[in-house]
């Protein structure tokens, strides 16, 4: 709501309760004055009765009757006095009294409205400023705390320096590389500054589920990877996991169920569209089969990612469809088919002639860094469901 609406609400509010005061303090409530000779004289006149009333019922005699009245008498002309007639009278306020008050609580209403107004809740990013100059100052002398380094790493992010979070967040990493939650921070952290999953994010998010492989936020993030790779089955698998694992009150728990929701209509939509177009995904596939060199493997470590994927033609470097393997865990084949197509709208199947190539990389990063290697295939006739052969020597 818009300040100077509250600060309208507030004036209405005020003067409101100002006309009521003003009207009340000027204008009394009607006083019960107390007419005491009035009183008396109802008194005495209902003694008298009372005595008539006994007189005739014989209850006493005239004498006593005579003596008890002017006893009456006697006491109301004694009691009678010009100055009893007692009146409580509320005198109307002073104008200026009146005028004071109201004065008074505007101002003060109106000032103490202003403090509140003015107040403002301790600024975040100002607080992470002095808590990382803390620690900071802590870490030059306490270097090798990964806990601190971790700690500022989660500052700096907060403060949107990514380049200093992830400088801290490897320092924190190099001193204890167990750290399933920091394994987790750092890859997403990593990932957002390269806009991909694969290479060394896709390492630390692996790292953390050998670690725990009920984190569910690895799961996650291993699922965003596994959407990339369009392995969807293992995608579906990793976000079901996360969600079993999620609490009940977490703000994520909806987020992975629409995910989930998405991905689902997306395999059925593939399915459709191949049934369409007459294809099965045992259909139009090539098989390709990598070997290594002993100089190879020994060169290479076995976290490095084998990609082998099949492209239209040397001077289109976009691939058609793709797998993405650690060294570690490749069976020295894969089967490239029309699900494994990086878009849907454009399928294995729908090209006649292709190249297969195969690439050792140390990052997994799409485009090709400066210390991979590759080997690249002849032209492959698709319809013939090929089986290829390529060797790093």
């Amino acid at each position: 709501m818009d300040i100077y609406i509250l600060y309208i609400l507030f004036a209405i509010m005020i003067a409101a309760s100002l006309i009521w005061l003003a009207w009340y303090l000027y204008h009394p409530l009607k006083d019960n004055s107390l007419d005491i000779e009035k009183s008396n004289t109802l008194i005495d006149e209902q003694k008298k009765q009372e005595l008539q009333a006994d007189l005739q019922l014989n209850l006493i005699d005239p004498n006593q009757f005579d003596n008890a009245k002017n006893d009456i008498t006697k006491n109301s002309n004694s009691n009678l006095n010009p100055t009893d007639t007692y009146q409580k009278k509320v005198k109307k306020k002073p104008i200026y009294i009146i005028g004071f008050l109201v004065i008074f609580i505007i101002t003060s209403s109106f000032g103490f409205y202003k403090i509140l107004s003015n107040y403002e809740p301790v600024n975040k990013a100002q607080d992470n400023i002095k808590q990382y100059t803390i620690i900071e100052n802590y870490l030059a002398e306490n270097p090798q705390d990964a806990l601190a380094w971790h700690a500022l790493a989660i500052i700096y992010s907060d403060l949107n320096e990514q380049d200093k979070a992830i400088q801290a967040y490897e320092k924190s990493y190099q001193l204890d590389s167990q750290n399933q939650e920091l394994l987790t921070e750092y890859a997403a952290i990593l990932a957002s500054n390269t806009n991909t999953l694969s290479g060394r994010p896709i390492e630390l998010i692996n790292q953390a589920l050998e670690i725990n492989p009920y984190s569910p936020d690895a799961l996650y993030l291993a699922g965003i990877h596994a959407v990339s790779l369009r392995d969807f089955n293992s995608a579906q698998s990793f976000w079901q996991r996360s969600l079993s694992l999620l609490p009940a009150d977490s703000q994520y728990k909806q987020v992975v169920k629409n995910l989930l929701n998405e991905l689902s209509q997306m395999i059925k939509e593939e399915e459709i569209n191949h049934k369409e177009d007459g294809l099965d995904y045992k259909d139009n596939f090539i098989t390709i089969k990598v070997t290594f060199s002993d100089e190879i493997l020994s060169s290479r470590s076995q976290n490095d990612y084998v990609m082998i994927y099949v492209k239209a033609d040397k001077k289109t470097p976009m691939p058609i469809a793709i797998k993405k393997i650690k060294l570690k865990d490749f069976s020295n084949e894969v089967v490239l088919k029309d699900i494994d197509s990086i878009i849907p709208s454009r399928k294995l199947s729908q090209f006649k002639k292709v190249i297969a190539v195969a690439r050792i990389s140390k990052t997994g990063n799409a485009i090709k860094q400066e210390d991979d290697i590759e080997v690249i295939s002849d032209i492959i006739h698709v319809e013939k469901n090929p089986i290829i052969n390529l060797e790093f020597k």
